[in-house]
């Protein structure tokens, strides 16, 4: 069956375009933090993207998109996701899109909620599930996207296997993966966490945690700290977190109705201070 979306190519990102044209912004050189690289970078992609004094190349513009989407820009990551689920610029990769679409649905992209919503419904790049795509589809309608209350509608209800609590599965980290290093201004920084949900015998909640894990040259044995410890009803979260530093996280999907839970292995990931690595075309 054909899935019905939001239009939502990255030509969406325009108005953005507009308004820094409009503001007689230019494209200089590369900033000296990781959120000035990655808002170069983001305007680049947008020339290539449009074909706005440059001549029209999807290929760059997903570059420079990638290289700002890195930087954990919701607007970047929400074009990255496209492409990858049309396939414009970049070989089509769903599973790619999905993970890309919880990261800006986890920073409130209502379009990046709507369409991951659709990813869940049609089963593609992530388990079928239509408990979170109702969730997606749920929080995009709040944010005003009307399609996403249509959507639920369409939803059937969920068929729970004939299966215990007990038989729960768990999640699956996507992002980060393990041993990714994230590029994060110095001190409070923000990362997004997404997991694969797959369908469950019984309705669920999310439980995540990050812990800050021992300095390297530390003794052997050094004590983690839980830094962080919530409840998720989406497949996706924003933490706040301190850069530069060494981390772990993990999600457990959590029965409501009775004491069965089943985690998910710890994740290592670290947070680093200063820019990633730049191209020079998205910031010549």
């Amino acid at each position: 069956m054909t899935r019905r979306r939001l239009p939502s190519r990255p030509r969406l990102a325009m108005p953005a375009l507009l308004a820094w044209l409009a503001c007689g912004l230019s494209v200089g050189p590369a900033h000296a933090d990781p959120l000035g690289d990655a808002q170069a970078a983001l305007q680049h992609g947008l020339l290539y993207d449009l074909g706005h004094g440059v001549p029209e190349n999807a290929a760059q513009a997903f570059a420079c998109y990638y290289e700002a989407a890195l930087a954990g820009l919701a607007e970047a990551q929400f074009n990255v996701a496209v492409m990858y689920d049309s396939g414009r610029g970049v070989r089509p990769d769903p599973a790619q899109a999905a993970q890309w679409y919880g990261s800006a649905a986890a920073q409130g992209q209502p379009r990046a909620a709507y369409n991951l919503g659709q990813l869940y419904a049609a089963g593609d790049g992530v388990p079928a599930n239509a408990d979170i795509a109702r969730a997606w589809f749920e929080a995009a309608a709040r944010a005003g996207i009307t399609a996403a209350s249509a959507r639920i509608a369409t939803l059937q209800p969920s068929g729970r296997p004939a299966a215990a609590a007990s038989a729960l599965a768990s999640p699956v980290p996507a992002v980060p993966q393990p041993g990714a290093v994230l590029a994060r201004p110095t001190g409070q920084a923000t990362v997004e966490l997404v997991w694969n949900a797959p369908a469950q015998p019984v309705a669920v909640r999310f439980f995540v945690e990050v812990a800050r894990m021992p300095a390297e040259g530390a003794p052997a044995g050094g004590a983690t700290t839980r830094v962080f410890a919530s409840y998720a009803d989406l497949s996706a979260q924003q933490v706040g977190l301190e850069a530069p530093g060494q981390y772990a996280w993990r999600v457990s999907a959590v029965a409501l109705d009775t004491p069965h839970y089943r985690a998910s292995a710890w994740t290592p990931f670290t947070v680093q201070s200063g820019p990633s690595v730049a191209s020079e075309i998205c910031h010549e």
